[in-house]
């Protein structure tokens, strides 16, 4: 089928990533591109370009730094100034000017020749200085084109905002959900899940980042991880199908809408029970 950003997806996926396009655009193209593999790798792209720049940004475009001016050690000020008064004592004559003015350029080539050996190893080791390693490709997972993996809106509940050293955490990793920058969310959050093994907040938004940057299995675990804590939790159920959707194990994301539509969740429920319309109807026309 073909691709209507097919001419412009590059240009999409990076408005997408920044969250320059109207509302009503992003959900349609965010919709779009988790069906379609070009797009897919354009936004996963652009979201390694926003990863790079947010790590390596200020070294890439820092200025060079100034260059050590190397002090001539004191003989070799010292011959340049005996050659200098040999040239100009003999210039009057022809026959020493010549050779006193091939000793003098001889002189200037050292002296070239040594500060270019100076600062050679003086950018070399500013460049060796600033060398970093920039982030391996990531593959997109396996597409099914059902799956619905709009962001959830951040939010804490008052017992975690009481846990100052939690919501600090928190606070710091929500600007990265935030502006899509999930393989950087994932590496805040992980972080954060290791220390705070208990928060359902953490656990819900890591394993949402991890769907997002293509690594259904990791969400998968962070999700059953937030239904271990709370097992009715809606949220989590409704990704985690997703997840499933993804990984394209339509039987398990069929168990888990099912129980959001029996639960008849008024956030939940009436998209589950779509969802689940369209599963059977895709699984049919497979058939």
């Amino acid at each position: 089928m073909s691709c209507q950003y097919k001419k412009t997806r590059f240009d999409y996926a990076a408005k997408y990533m920044r969250g320059d396009l109207p509302e009503a655009d992003q959900e349609t193209f965010e919709a779009h591109y988790l069906g379609c593999e070009e797009c897919f790798s354009a936004v996963r792209f652009a979201e390694k370009i926003s990863v790079t720049m947010h790590h390596y940004g200020a070294s890439i475009f820092a200025p060079a730094p100034a260059r050590p001016v190397a002090a001539k050690p004191d003989w070799l000020v010292k011959l340049k100034s005996e050659l200098e008064d040999l040239y100009f004592a003999f210039a009057r004559e022809w026959r020493t000017a010549v050779p006193a003015f091939a000793a003098y350029v001889l002189l200037a080539v050292a002296l070239g020749f040594g500060y270019y050996k100076l600062t050679s190893n003086s950018q070399l080791a500013h460049e060796q200085a600033i060398h970093v390693e920039r982030p391996s490709a990531m593959l997109p997972a396996n597409q099914t084109g059902l799956a619905q993996l709009h962001p959830l809106a951040w939010s804490i509940s008052e017992a975690t905002a009481a846990n100052k050293p939690l919501a600090e955490r928190l606070a710091a990793a929500k600007p990265l959900y935030q502006n899509h920058n999930y393989f950087l969310a994932v590496e805040e959050l992980a972080a954060i899940a290791n220390d705070f093994p208990e928060s359902i907040e953490t656990q819900l938004y890591l394993g949402i980042s991890q769907l997002r940057a293509g690594q259904p299995a990791e969400g998968i675990k962070s999700l059953h991880r937030v239904l271990e804590l709370n097992p009715k939790h809606a949220e989590a159920q409704w990704y985690l199908a997703q997840a499933y959707l993804v990984q394209g194990d339509s039987a398990e994301a069929q168990g888990w809408l099912a129980q959001l539509a029996d639960q008849r969740d008024p956030k939940y429920g009436q998209g589950a029970h779509m969802l689940l319309k369209k599963i059977a109807k895709s699984l049919q026309q497979k058939k």
